[in-house]
């Protein structure tokens, strides 16, 4: 059989949509895997689901001066980028043996024996999977470079690359995209979603850890009442700035950090162009 034929492809497809679906098709197997691991979770799936989701959105979704800032074979590498930023996710869902196989050795050093640790540098690990594969090698290598590092920064807590690339424009407009994904996603639509979601990709840009952060929501009741309290102003527009120092007055220096990266995070863009979104699904 031709192979062509095998994978489903479309003779008259071009080389982006046809490495797509070399892609896809070579993740099937190890989503299938990641399901069996763990019988009634769907984790591979869902994140599979996903990639297809922001893959075959359409571009006006963007907004317009997103969607001008991004031109013809852009769009095909930023549908790649779309179909393909998650894999390292479900690579990382693999048992440890099957997972580092992927990992060339140089960067073995990192603890990817830890499964928090794999799925925070998904990003990483999934450029790690198309290279090691060869998925992308039908692309000219210069895209094949675009492709590798928007992947690998989209999961990195601040996109680091240079802001006159390409990378870092595609990285930007995918990280935006799939931020609005997961906020819309209902298992999100809650204050306390919300708040895991800031915890969970905010809070370490503003030099407080998960932990630290989860730590202090735990150790009162209070505290932990007041931050709900405040989640719900910001969402609903009635803190536009950082409350003043007074306000802050009578709580720890820990509690009064955390309560500064809320308002950063939620009053300052690209986030604050979210809100409105989030308020609209909140009430």
């Amino acid at each position: 059989m031709d192979p062509a034929q095998k994978l489903n492809i479309d003779q008259s497809q071009s080389i982006y949509q046809i490495t797509l679906t070399r892609i896809h098709e070579a993740l099937a197997p190890f989503v299938d895997r990641v399901e069996t691991i763990s019988p009634g979770h769907t984790f591979g799936r869902r994140v599979f689901n996903h990639m297809l989701h922001l893959e075959g959105e359409d571009e006006a979704g963007l907004g317009q001066s997103a969607n001008s800032s991004i031109q013809s074979r852009e769009r095909e590498l930023f549908k790649i980028v779309c179909g393909t930023h998650d894999i390292g996710r479900v690579i990382a869902a693999l048992p440890v043996d099957e997972r580092c196989r992927f990992i060339p050795a140089e960067r073995l050093g990192l603890n990817w024996n830890d499964d928090r640790t794999a799925q925070h540098n998904h990003g990483e690990l999934g450029v790690h999977f198309l290279r090691h594969t060869g998925l992308l090698n039908s692309l000219p290598s210069e895209e094949i470079a675009i492709v590798e590092q928007a992947i690998w920064h989209h999961s990195l807590a601040q996109n680091e690359l240079p802001t006159d690339s390409k990378a870092y424009r595609i990285c930007n407009l995918l990280r935006e995209r799939d931020q609005v994904s997961i906020l819309l996603n209902p298992s999100y639509s809650s204050c306390e979603g919300v708040l895991r979601q800031f915890l969970q990709w905010g809070i370490e840009s503003y030099g407080m850890t998960q932990t630290e952060a989860k730590d202090l929501l735990n150790q009162s009741e209070t505290f932990s009442a007041e931050v709900a309290a405040r989640l719900s102003d910001l969402l609903n527009r009635k803190l536009s700035i950082p409350d003043s120092t007074e306000e802050l007055e009578g709580h720890t220096p820990k509690q009064a950090a955390l309560y500064r990266a809320m308002d950063l995070w939620f009053t300052t863009p690209p986030r604050s162009e979210l809100v409105d979104l989030v308020t609209n699904w909140i009430k």
